[in-house]
């Protein structure tokens, strides 16, 4: 099995960490040069180089560069890939490639898969063989249907995620705006917050404060087409937050007139 990996930084290296403790022969390609180097130092056996001089020879392509640059690798590469291959796609989102996927289909077999396993880190320094151990993961119909199920199990087994669940596009790509778009935006709000108004606090702030505000310390540039692709879906959700925190507000309210018992406070934040 020869598998392709076009940008090896986190997600893309920990996809090659994973293959090469298997019998997989990797083909790596990436545009930063002090991870080419790299690649070559911990890939010995590898070959490093331009996906283009490559790509006919991959049983499989694995894509994990920016959003914003899929579409245009796609276009490029597919075009070069033997028609019995794999491209497999790991962008979080769906819906800005679905175009892309349909006209790569016509070409190769698409797989579009979602490991939910990124971190506030990037690059390959941070790369891990077991990064997707027990992770959620999703296959993603983009329009025609699921893949055979004996594909998706492949890298089930190769990478130790959990089951794959499958997902139409739209729903996959609402469902990332709530659990992971959602969560950075609250989280980057709450250091933003805590360093304006109350930046001496950060002395005493503990894991429980450094859990919560470490989604949050993730490059926004890199998330920003993220963003705004699902930017309906996020203002769903933030418009819910802001009703949450006014109610909440208003219990602590009547909590300090006197006229909210402490029960009745708790069950205002529990609810």
């Amino acid at each position: 099995m020869k598998v392709g990996i076009i940008g090896v930084g986190l997600i893309g290296g920990s996809v090659a960490r994973a293959l090469a403790n298997r019998d997989v022969k990797l083909l790596l390609s990436d545009t930063n040069p002090t991870t080419v180097d790299q690649l070559r130092r911990v890939f010995p056996g590898a070959t490093v180089g331009d996906g283009q001089t490559w790509v006919q020879e991959a049983d499989a392509v694995v894509l994990a560069v920016p959003l914003e640059k899929m579409e245009v690798v796609i276009r490029e590469l597919v075009p070069l890939m033997n028609e019995a291959a794999w491209l497999v796609d790991l962008s979080s989102v769906k819906r800005p490639l679905k175009s892309a996927l349909l006209w790569a289909s016509q070409y190769v077999r698409v797989l579009s898969l979602h490991l939910m396993a990124g971190r506030e880190v990037n690059g390959f320094d941070q790369a891990q063989a077991d990064l997707f151990h027990g992770c959620p993961a999703a296959v993603v119909d983009f329009g025609l249907g699921l893949p055979p199920e004996e594909a998706v199990r492949w890298w089930q087994m190769q990478l130790n995620t959990a089951p794959f669940s499958p997902w139409d596009l739209n729903q996959h790509d609402d469902a990332i705006a709530w659990v992971s778009q959602f969560p950075y935006l609250v989280s980057r709000a709450l250091e933003q917050v805590v360093l304006a108004e109350a930046p001496r606090a950060l002395s005493l702030a503990g894991p429980g404060y450094r859990d919560t505000a470490r989604v949050g310390r993730t490059d926004a540039k890199a998330l920003a087409p993220m963003l705004q692709s699902n930017e309906g879906e996020l203002k769903r959700a933030l418009l819910a937050l802001e009703s949450k925190i006014r109610a909440w507000r208003e219990y602590l309210d009547r909590s300090e007139s006197g006229q909210c018992q402490s029960d009745s406070l708790v069950k205002g934040l529990e609810g």
